[in-house]
């Protein structure tokens, strides 16, 4: 009988070591549209400051920082862009029939609702809690059993609730974006039938928007879901025609700097119209760097953070509202520079959470609702 080996414990490999990694590292979605998944990571963040940053200054000047970042809720449009060049890019030739039809939109069911339904939940209960202690809100949202059914059901960018925003307010565009999935198949034909003109739809349904809504002066306010028609539709008019862009020289760069225009225009308080112009370049030049195979080290090694755009949209408003303006700031009234390190730890809190959220609950919700209907693997 050979000689029994006792490994000492502390040389003992830990337990499923490769799942333990596999937990805490992030993959980007496809190696195609690295820069895309860069840009989409940008934008969330340029949303989150956009949201947060009249907090860290002194509440005298916070109309004014309001109004600095406004423009920063523009990067919603460059998100409906790169949705529509995505979307076509993944589903222009799969939509085929009622059944490929009712797939596509079941997985984007899995991919959107399990997260509204959750933060929508959060929200709503902690403004009826806000409520039944008697603290005020300044603008309080409208919990009305119609306007959390709108919501509830992402109606809600195509009726408005009316007194006040839903819960969680910023799911609008993600109301806005199942509108656009609802007709993607309709778009794509238009497209198709339009051939060379095909730019000339955006341009065309950009200015029916203005002309319907507030204009492009206060075109950030605006949150019906004819917002989301140009972008989406530039977006599927950029993937027809995305091997031209291949040509565009330094895309990359082009994409970082619309990025930084639409950071500075914002602050610079530039016309909205032309800060709406560079998010569309951002999204349009980011993808034609993609195309072009043209991927640098910094964009490869950051582009998974990409996979949590999505949460770190639907988790951040409740943050702020809870943690920065709810508790550091109504509740404790704590001075500027307790308010900037708030701001800050809320943002790792964010970031954390985004990714918990993304690992343990988005995922596994998206892999059972795609599920439902086919048939068990064997």
């Amino acid at each position: 009988m050979p000689e029994q080996v006792t490994i000492p414990m502390r040389q003992q490999p830990l337990a499923n070591p490769p799942k333990v990694r596999e937990f805490w590292t992030l993959r980007a979605a496809s190696d195609e549209l690295l820069n895309v998944d860069l840009m989409r990571f940008l934008a969330s963040a340029g949303i989150v400051l956009c949201h947060s940053w009249e907090f860290m200054l002194p509440r005298d000047m916070r109309t004014l920082g309001h109004a600095q970042t406004a423009g920063l809720a523009l990067f919603v449009d460059l998100f409906f862009v790169l949705s529509g060049f995505v979307i076509a890019f993944v589903y222009n030739d799969r939509i085929t029939s009622l059944p490929a039809y009712g797939r596509f939109l079941q997985r984007r069911v899995g991919r959107l609702i399990p997260l509204h339904w959750a933060t929508l939940l959060i929200a709503t209960l902690f403004i009826f809690a806000v409520t039944f202690v008697g603290v005020n809100m300044n603008h309080p949202p409208n919990t009305s059993a119609t306007c959390l059914a709108k919501t509830a059901f992402l109606l809600h960018a195509i009726s408005e609730c009316g007194n006040g925003p839903s819960p969680n307010g910023v799911s609008w565009s993600i109301s806005a974006e199942m509108a656009m999935y609802l007709l993607f198949p309709l778009f794509a034909m238009i497209l198709r039938k339009a051939g060379p003109l095909a730019f000339l739809v955006p341009a065309v349904v950009l200015a029916i928007c203005i002309s319907q809504g507030p204009g492009l002066d206060a075109w950030g306010t605006y949150l019906g879901v004819l917002r989301a028609f140009p972008g989406f539709l530039l977006g599927m008019a950029v993937f027809r025609y995305r091997h031209h862009l291949a040509r565009l020289p330094g895309a990359q760069y082009l994409a970082l700097a619309c990025f930084g225009g639409v950071v500075a225009g914002s602050f610079l308080q530039w016309h909205e119209g032309v800060v709406l112009m560079l998010a569309y370049g951002g999204a349009v030049c980011a993808i034609a760097a993609d195309v072009s195979g043209r991927v640098s080290r910094v964009t490869r090694r950051f582009a998974p953070l990409g996979q949590l755009t999505y949460s770190l949209y639907m988790i951040h408003d409740l943050v702020v509202l809870i943690v920065i303006s709810a508790a550091a700031d109504k509740f404790l009234k704590l001075s500027q520079p307790m308010m900037i390190v708030v701001c800050f730890g809320a943002y790792a809190g964010i970031l954390v959470a985004a990714f918990l959220s993304f690992k343990l609950f988005e995922t596994p919700a998206r892999r059972w609702i795609d599920g439902i209907g086919r048939p068990p693997r064997k």
